[in-house]
């Protein structure tokens, strides 16, 4: 079995298992909140209202802002990074696997979506990752460094952060290693400007370049499956409810003024 075959099967149990905890998280969120009408009517819904407060509050955190430049600067800079690698991820997953592989459409815009190695699309991937790592490491560094008095840590911070760093650590190695097995000369490859110096470094280990690849991707992407997987029980939910919240009290202190 090939290594996209193992990861989608994967990544549908992931799904599963998180929609099945999501579920179960907002069953319980509703009964504890006395159900849809404990908090009175939704707010106005206009698109123009909605989308206005989602950047602002849901996404741009103008609250936190004010209250900490350097929390809104980590928040939003890994926040921010993680969506739109996540979007990228998810055109380019429907691409390859709906497009091309389901229907055979091999048109040039749809090879130059699923190759990795387009201009376009490696520096996409390159430049999003570094964001997401610095991001993740002021997390780390007010957690476990500056240690605020009013911080707590506990087991659940550690293991959410512990996962993301192992998925984020190994992403330019795991690049770096694909390079080498594909065989991606310095013409295609001199836009991944910290994969391919990487690779550089690396070739003269003269290692099975193919199975190495084969490992560390599933070293790479395992820790955000279980990550997944574990969202809908830790504190890391908020990052799924967190804009969604801050959206709806955005809207509705607008109509309480």
């Amino acid at each position: 079995m090939d290594r996209l075959t193992i990861f989608w099967i994967l990544m549908a149990a992931t799904v599963v298992l998180f929609l099945w905890g999501l579920a179960a998280n907002v069953a319980i969120y509703r009964r504890g909140r006395g159900g849809p009408s404990a908090n009175g009517a939704l707010p106005d819904l206009r698109f123009g209202r909605v989308l206005r407060a989602l950047l602002a509050d849901g996404l741009l955190h103008r609250a936190l802002l004010r209250e900490s430049k350097w929390r809104w600067a980590a928040h939003t800079l890994f926040a921010i990074a993680f969506l739109l690698l996540f979007a990228l991820s998810a055109f380019t997953g429907f691409f390859e696997e709906i497009l091309r592989r389901g229907f055979g459409v091999e048109t040039p815009f749809v090879l130059a979506v699923v190759d990795k190695d387009t201009p376009i699309m490696a520096l996409l991937n390159e430049a999003l990752g570094i964001p997401l790592l610095v991001g993740w490491l002021a997390l780390v560094i007010r957690r476990y460094v500056l240690r605020p008095a009013q911080l707590r840590t506990e087991a659940d911070d550690t293991w959410v952060l512990a996962l993301l760093g192992i998925g984020l650590l190994t992403g330019y190695p795991t690049e770096s290693l694909r390079l080498l097995a594909e065989g991606i000369t310095p013409t295609a490859g001199h836009v991944s400007f910290i994969g391919y110096p990487l690779a550089q470094a690396l070739r003269p280990l003269g290692l099975a370049w193919e199975q190495w690849h084969f490992a560390l991707f599933f070293i790479h992407v395992l820790p955000f499956m279980a990550l997944l997987v574990y969202m809908p029980y830790s504190k890391f939910f908020h990052a799924v409810m967190g804009p969604i919240v801050a959206t709806v009290n955005a809207l509705r202190r607008e109509e309480t003024r």
